[in-house]
């Protein structure tokens, strides 16, 4: 998750200490630096003040009642944030959060997909990580995706704009303080990414980007974190599916997805323990800039495709003009560099083959540049 500032949104008064909650989405460990804020009693004053500073906020694009929704409160204060934003490469962001008790925070982020800095890491990520939690495709007619659990989640929605090359890119980072794991509730999630796309359509309204918007939704499903939620790889429907095929599935089970419009799409093999084995990811746009060079240690990511020579990991790409540029499509096992074994690393390849090339389908994606048969030790 993101780090909204440890500022609070001004109310007049002298400022209480400011306090740090650490919150974890998966790992690595994502800190999120919530500032128990200088509330007060309210009066008339006080309410006009937050009216005025929702409306203000975020190029006045935000839902109050979605945000009262996610806060479970609706006095509500926002913070701008835009001079930080425009230094990112982002056009504003702001910080919401409740008055007079700590119910939790959100910051939203709005931008051009292709200026944006952080993208990646504004999801919650630090690379093809295996520990992460599935991005759950947000659907209904959406480009975008939410990855949540426990306390924390984030969300994204990418807009295309017509007749310009250009996409809209908003994020949402949400932090509750009230409860232990508000977002394992479908309507908790669905809140979030109702909160998002209705923030992207209306900023694309004031932005001048002419976008046709999906429609809305009141619930969506948690991501899969094992268990139950594991699926049999030889019954894989979702993002998964393309795996059937190989020569991997026997004893295994996945954590997948619809296969649907996601911008980050997820493929989770477990063994019949519920032990994860590996970790196949497709990024799109913004996503797939930025797996290049977050974390700084993934630069091989820079070309086109290929073998890691001591992990086995590799990685393709393949131009998607019609879905947000470039794609890159990653396999990563949780074996690391003990993954030695010859028949493992051409079963590998052929697991990111599959899943690459039924994500090229789908989206309609060309020029797919797969790792070499046999790369070079």
């Amino acid at each position: 998750m993101s780090t909204p500032p440890t500022d609070t949104p001004a109310t007049g008064r002298r400022p209480r200490p400011r306090q740090r909650l650490l919150l974890a989405i998966g790992i690595p460990v994502i800190t999120l630096a919530v500032a128990a804020g200088s509330f007060f009693a309210f009066g008339g004053s006080e309410s006009r003040e937050d009216g005025r500073s929702l409306a203000d906020a975020c190029q006045g694009a935000l839902s109050k009642s979605d945000l009262a929704a996610l806060l479970g409160s609706d006095r509500l204060h926002a913070g701008q944030r835009t001079d930080a934003a425009r230094g990112a490469g982002w056009v504003d962001r702001c910080v919401v959060q409740a008055r007079g008790g700590a119910s939790g925070v959100v910051e939203l982020n709005i931008g051009w997909a292709d200026e944006a800095q952080g993208a990646l890491s504004r999801l919650g990520r630090s690379g093809s990580s295996q520990d992460a939690v599935n991005a759950v495709p947000i659907g209904h007619g959406w480009s975008g995706t939410v990855v949540a659990g426990g306390p924390t989640a984030d969300a994204a929605v990418l807009l295309p704009c017509r007749g310009i090359a250009k996409s809209l890119l908003v994020s949402a980072s949400a932090a509750s303080l009230g409860k232990d794991a508000p977002f394992r509730d479908p309507k908790t999630v669905g809140t979030l990414a109702r909160l998002v796309t209705g923030t992207a359509e209306r900023a694309a309204g004031k932005l001048e980007c002419e976008a046709v918007p999906g429609t809305s939704l009141q619930t969506l499903a948690p991501p899969p974190l094992g268990g139950d939620d594991a699926v049999p790889l030889d019954r894989a429907q979702g993002t998964c599916r393309a795996l059937r095929g190989t020569g991997s599935g026997s004893g295994r089970a996945v954590l997948e997805t619809a296969a649907d419009d996601g911008p980050i799409e997820d493929c989770f093999i477990t063994d019949g323990h519920g032990k994860r084995l590996y970790h196949l990811g497709a990024y799109y746009g913004p996503y797939a800039r930025d797996l290049g060079a977050d974390p700084p240690g993934e630069q091989k990511l820079t070309s086109p495709s290929g073998t890691d020579g001591k992990t086995g990991d590799s990685w393709a790409t393949a131009g998607c003009r019609a879905f947000f540029g470039k794609a890159r499509f990653t396999l990563t096992s949780a074996r690391g560099e003990n993954a030695s074994d010859q028949d493992e690393r051409r079963a590998q390849r052929e697991m990111l083959t599959a899943f690459a090339r039924d994500a090229v389908k789908r989206h309609g994606c060309t020029d797919l540049a797969l790792p070499r048969v046999n790369p070079a030790p």
